[in-house]
C-alpha cells in the first residue's frame, strides 16, 4: 500500500509515564465511549487512549534535519521497523517529523507575523491545512502545496501540538 492511514493518541495514563511514551502512533480502534479509543501499535499492542486528541497523519514530514534530534529522538526511529524496506530504520531513512493534525507548526515561507499555525483537517476541500494562530493573519492555507510556496511539508516545522503545547496557542 502506497498511501499510510496513521493516527496517534495520547495514552489515558500518560501522567504516569516518560514523555516518549505519552503518545501512540497506529491504527485507530473505536470503542462504544466517544472519549476513549484504542490504538494498535504495529507490535499489536492495543493502547487506551483519549479521544479527544486523535490526530491523523498528513502524510507529510517536516523540515527537521536528524542532527537537530534528541538522542532519545534518534534512537526511537532507528529502533522502529521499516516496513516498505523489511528491515529497521537507518540514518538515511530520515525524512522529518511526522506532521500530524492538531500540530503547531512554523512556516519560514509565509508572512513573518503570521508566526505559528495549527495543522488542520479542512473538511470542505478534503485536505490538510493550516490556519494562523496570530489574529492579524486570517484564512486557511493547504499544508501540501500552495501556489508554489510550500511543497509537501517541506518549509514547516514542527514545534509542538494543541494538547502539549497549549501555551503556543495564546495570542499577544
Amino acid at each position: 500500500m502506497n498511501r499510510k492511514i496513521l493516527f496517534k493518541a495520547k495514552r489515558i495514563d500518560w501522567e504516569e509515564l516518560p514523555k516518549d511514551q505519552w503518545w501512540v502512533e497506529g491504527d485507530l480502534l473505536h470503542t462504544r465511549y466517544d472519549d476513549i479509543v484504542l490504538i494498535s501499535n504495529f507490535e499489536d499492542q492495543l493502547f487506551r487512549c483519549d479521544g479527544n486528541t486523535v490526530c491523523q497523519f498528513t502524510g507529510l514530514h517536516d523540515n527537521t534535519k536528524w542532527r537537530d534530534l534528541t538522542e532519545a529522538e534518534k534512537e526511537s526511529f532507528l529502533s522502529d521497523w521499516n516496513y516498505r524496506e523489511d528491515r529497521k530504520n537507518k540514518i538515511e531513512d530520515w525524512s522529518g517529523r511526522k506532521i500530524w493534525e492538531n500540530d503547531i507548526v512554523e512556516c519560514n515561507k509565509r508572512k513573518e507575523e503570521c508566526g505559528l499555525y495549527k495543522v488542520i483537517w479542512r473538511k470542505e476541500y478534503a485536505d490538510f491545512g493550516v490556519v494562523p494562530i496570530s489574529n492579524t493573519c486570517i484564512g486557511q492555507y493547504p499544508i501540501g502545496f500552495s501556489y508554489g510556496k510550500t511543497l509537501h511539508g517541506r518549509d514547516y516545522k514542527s514545534v509542538g501540538n494543541i494538547f502539549d503545547n497549549p501555551e503556543l496557542l495564546e495570542v499577544e
